[in-house]
């Protein structure tokens, strides 16, 4: 969030915790650190955590559902007014993804849900590396590009992909596994 402060969601508890030497009080918020750390809300199961620095906002996803710190205010944010199933949350060039239960994409800006319509069902894989989105299916792998779903066809190996490819692999799941191993063009033979 700033050089002195990040954001958490953990098992326990969401919140901030003080990463500097000598903050004790929030330059995000209107509160004072204790211990290092200072609790939003306590007994719940935090998923992930995103800072939106547009809007100057931390995003919390939680079994609880999802939550909204700003303005010194913590909400829970309801998609239509009304309580929806979050599974993840992402973030990619500035901008916040979020992914339902009922496999539907929503970009969050200004406490505005947008629907961004991607034709998938059963998506298996959602995740944020190096400002790009992917989705996956049992079937495929996608990358969003300007809020559109674009099918991965190969990929050429070049030194600038394997740490891609590697976080892709790191997702422990194998059907990503097996897909991109289908999907490599093995331009040099010595990979």
């Amino acid at each position: 969030v700033t050089e002195n402060e990040a954001i958490v969601a953990v098992s326990g508890f969401i919140g901030f915790v003080n990463i500097g030497d000598m903050v004790t009080k929030s330059e995000v918020g209107n509160f004072q650190y204790k211990d290092k750390q200072y609790h939003l809300k306590d007994n719940i199961r935090g998923k992930s955590a995103v800072w939106n620095p547009i809007d100057n906002e931390a995003l919390f996803l939680t079994n609880m559902g999802l939550f909204s710190y700003k303005n010194n205010r913590l909400l829970e944010l309801k998609h239509d007014h009304k309580k929806t199933g979050f599974r993840s949350i992402k973030k990619a060039n500035n901008r916040i993804y979020i992914l339902t239960d009922d496999d539907k994409l929503y970009l969050y800006s200004h406490g505005h849900f947008t629907p961004v319509k991607t034709g998938l069902e059963n998506i298996t894989f959602f995740k944020s590396i190096k400002n790009n989105i992917y989705l996956g299916t049992k079937n495929a792998i996608y990358v969003l590009k300007n809020n559109v779903v674009q099918k991965i066809q190969a990929i050429k190996i070049t030194e600038k992909t394997r740490q891609d490819l590697f976080d892709l692999l790191s997702c422990n799941c194998p059907f990503v596994a097996s897909k991109l191993f289908s999907l490599i063009k093995l331009d040099d033979p010595s990979l």
